[in-house]
């Protein structure tokens, strides 16, 4: 049994393994039975892309042939709805470029702007193998935040939860430290699936205030300056995401309070402005990933760096020797077109 999707926006070569991760149930796609792990089932899917297969003007075509077998038990597993939320949130997390898999079969023609061939695609699978756990994290939060609210006492019911995230700890503190950058994944991830410029753009700002905004006062600017110490890796950059996030911050607030025409006509969001905003949030996440702090604490120490930027340094390079550790090759993850986009 294969799944299929189309592909669109990256080149992707005819053959390669992409690891998935899933907690809880598993099933056999052949109708052999359910069973459940109490650890992460890691599961490697075998990937073959055809290119343009019935006209050579449609998108490459992605299938997982055969079916992932099962590490210990060798049965075939329905996985297909993992694969295509973990190989999306990978390739969306990699590269702020447009890219993005849709089901089979799909008519529209997207430019393919970037390439995951040779080297490029070793490091993205490499990088892909370090979000595992965080693909796990993903899991355990979407059960807490949209499964168990519609059934009191699930989250206390050793029982019961152990049917959807294993073991997988998913307590108070858990969801306190983790629950910023699990809903500004949420809302990263719709903004990349959006079809509207000014819906998708909404939505990364969105993002961006749920990861560095705390309800205080002077909103723009507190966004602002957090944002540029997270991001930014000297002066210069700092002062151009400085800027740029006012902009943009400026733009969502005539979008969000109606205000799209002016003497210069409607409101429009800029292509330049769509990059920039995303690439901010994803280098936002990247990061803060890394970190693995509460919310708090990480904006008390960007809240200090504006009077001392070498704590700002500091948790560069926090961020960078964790992604090292993973075996990512940070350059390659960080390196993007930021300053050109702002």
């Amino acid at each position: 049994m294969a799944e299929t999707w189309a592909v669109e926006g990256v080149e992707l070569p005819e053959a390669f393994i992409f690891p998935i991760t899933k907690l809880g149930l598993m099933s056999d796609i052949h109708g052999k039975g359910s069973f459940v792990n109490t650890s992460p089932t890691r599961v490697d899917c075998h990937v073959h892309v055809e290119a343009r297969p019935e006209s050579r003007q449609g998108p490459p075509r992605l299938e997982i042939l055969p079916s992932p077998l099962h590490p210990d038990r060798g049965t075939e597993l329905a996985v297909a709805y993992e694969f295509e939320q973990q190989f999306s949130l990978a390739l969306w997390l990699y590269r702020g470029l447009p890219s993005r898999i849709v089901a089979w079969p799909s008519r529209q023609t997207v430019r393919v702007d970037w390439s995951l061939r040779g080297q490029a695609l070793v490091d993205f699978l490499q990088f892909s193998r370090a979000l595992l756990d965080f693909h796990d994290d993903r899991q355990a939060y979407f059960f807490a935040r949209h499964v168990a609210p519609r059934a009191p006492g699930v989250l206390e019911d050793d029982d019961i939860r152990i049917f959807f995230v294993g073991e997988h700890p998913i307590d108070a503190d858990w969801l306190r430290a983790r629950w910023p950058v699990m809903a500004a994944t949420d809302l990263y991830e719709r903004a990349r699936r959006a079809r509207d410029a000014d819906i998708g753009f909404l939505l990364l700002m969105m993002s961006m205030e749920v990861l560095l905004v705390d309800g205080r006062s002077e909103l723009s600017r507190r966004l602002a300056q957090r944002g540029a110490f997270l991001n930014g890796r000297d002066s210069s950059e700092r002062k151009t995401i400085f800027d740029g996030l006012e902009a943009l911050y400026t733009r969502r607030s005539r979008l969000v309070h109606g205000d799209v025409f002016d003497k210069r006509g409607f409101l429009e969001v800029p292509q330049a402005d769509i990059f920039f905003a995303t690439d901010l949030v994803r280098l936002s996440l990247l990061r803060l990933i890394a970190l693995i702090r509460t919310k708090s604490e990480i904006m008390a120490v960007l809240d200090r760096a504006i009077f001392d930027s070498t704590v700002a340094d500091q948790l560069h390079a926090q961020v960078n020797g964790q992604w090292e550790k993973l075996g990512v090759n940070v350059a390659g993850l960080f390196d993007v077109r930021l300053l050109e986009n702002g």
